[in-house]
């Protein structure tokens, strides 16, 4: 009886032993990306084909992106329908920078399957070092609505072309999607739209270790002729009648503002921070209020991205109190972009999940050796026999 308990607790011992080493649930992701979308462009302009990918895995990340458009050069019309590709951008959404180099390959090549004068123009961008980075990133590839011969460029007829495509990204697996993008090619500017608000942190949840930071993202377009302009308005609410409320607050850290196609904004972003007792709570309730608002007016279109960097931490005497574990609300409350059409929203919780730091991790050879281990003394004991050892 004795040797079935102790050979039981050995076994729980050793189920909690290799569940250390097991890395909480992760994965890479490729999360955006022009297959099945339709631009429109004028001839002669450049477009951007825009991919967003995610590496979440304790291996080094890698990935590809590969896009190609055929072209047949038997017709006189065939400088007319082709595209040159200008150049890429590629950074994390945090506005860090890749370690290491980018690849970029250009092929010009005839397809097995095709006749004699039709070609394939093959353009490829990749990262093959490891990036050991981890975080959301931006591939942004500049092309233009035309072909290039004898250093002239040769506007793209009107009409329809596409770019077919593979994006591949690795750490521990490989994800791959393929698909093609249409071109529209047309004479005369598509009518203006209204500014968009793309994405919030609204209804997410973000799960961080206590004492870390996080980031809330915000992606937004300004889309209209007139000047463009933006507000951002978040808050926490903290008791500071309770003893542990240092550890149920948060620190705000800073903020990266810039487009999708890695331009800066052309003016200042201003940054305010409060904190204040709302009406309708009682004393020691206190509401941490943070905006991040552009009101020169840009006069850029595009896509970009406000990304607040937080800590899940409050911080009290220049000494930072780590994050207690659990859940709390920041409450997103004002998002607005506004050219001569203003779009707002207004008011939605994003949770954040606090878990405390994960114990250092075993291999798993490890585990099996201390298992083994343990198992030994443990039916030695129950034997009351002493381990022989050689005598030199």
């Amino acid at each position: 009886m004795k040797l079935k308990v102790i050979i039981c607790i050995v076994s729980i011992l050793a189920v909690s032993l290799l569940s250390v080493g097991l890395p909480s649930v992760s994965a890479s992701a490729i999360l955006t990306t022009p297959i099945g979308t339709t631009m429109t462009v004028l001839p002669n302009e450049t477009f951007i084909l825009t991919f967003k990918i995610r590496f979440d895995e304790a291996n080094d990340g890698y990935f590809v992106t590969t896009f190609y458009w055929d072209n047949n050069e038997t017709d006189p019309a065939a400088p007319y329908w082709n595209f040159t590709y200008e150049g890429f951008k590629c950074w994390f959404t945090d506005g860090t920078n890749f370690s290491g180099p980018i690849n970029v390959t250009f092929l010009v090549k005839v397809p097995s399957d095709y006749p004699a004068g039709y070609y394939r123009y093959v353009v490829g961008i990749s990262e093959s070092y490891g990036e050991t980075k981890n975080g959301d990133f931006w591939v942004n590839i500049t092309m233009r609505a035309a072909g290039l011969m004898n250093s002239s460029y040769f506007p793209h007829a009107e009409g329809d072309q596409n770019i077919l495509m593979t994006v591949r990204c690795a750490e521990s697996g490989i994800l791959s999607k393929s698909g093609a993008c249409i071109i529209h090619v047309g004479t005369s500017p598509p009518p203006p739209s209204e500014p968009i608000i793309i994405d919030t942190p609204v209804n997410d949840i973000i799960t961080v270790v206590s004492g870390e930071t996080f980031i809330l993202s915000f992606k937004m377009k300004f889309n209209e002729t007139e000047n463009g302009f933006f507000v951002i308005a978040f808050y926490w609410d903290n008791n500071q009648t309770d003893l542990s409320a240092p550890y149920w607050n948060f620190t705000y850290e800073d903020f990266v503002c810039r487009f999708t196609d890695g331009t800066n904004f052309s003016g200042p972003i201003n940054v305010t921070f409060l904190v204040k007792v709302p009406s309708d709570y009682p004393a020691g309730y206190y509401r941490y209020m943070v905006g991040i608002s552009e009101s020169y007016g840009e006069t850029k279109n595009g896509d970009f991205w406000v990304n607040v960097t937080m800590r899940a931490a409050g911080v009290m005497n220049t000494v930072y109190y780590p994050h207690a574990e659990g859940d709390q609300n920041i409450t997103i409350s004002t998002v607005c972009c506004s050219e001569a059409t203003i779009e707002d929203q207004s008011f939605g919780n994003c949770s954040i999940h606090i878990i405390s730091l994960e114990a250092p991790e075993f291999h798993t050879w490890t585990s099996m050796l201390l298992i083994l281990i343990m198992l030994t003394v443990a039916i030695a004991i129950y034997k009351r026999r002493p381990f022989k050892t050689s005598i030199h």
